[in-house]
């Protein structure tokens, strides 16, 4: 169970590994930052904005918290549209 989380969308000051697609997110570009706590740990993840959209559709089928680097797998399995 997710105790803390905040989405954040964010201009990119220099490249960073997109959590989801694992494609670069360039300098310039717009993303997604997600940071929070789980489970008493804590967590930040920076996607695509699109991946973003898949991280959270995926999320409200499976009804529950995904890894959004398993987001494209789950979709996939379950016929959700990549």
């Amino acid at each position: 169970m997710t105790d803390f989380n905040k989405t954040i969308l964010r201009l990119a000051r220099k490249d960073y590994k997109c959590r989801c697609c694992h494609k670069w997110i360039k300098a310039g570009e717009h993303y997604i930052k997600e940071f929070g706590v789980c489970e008493g740990n804590w967590y930040q993840n920076k996607y695509h904005a699109k991946c973003g959209e898949l991280v959270e559709r995926v999320a409200n089928y499976m009804q529950e918290p995904i890894d959004p680097g398993e987001a494209i797998e789950l979709a996939k399995e379950h016929g959700i549209e990549v």
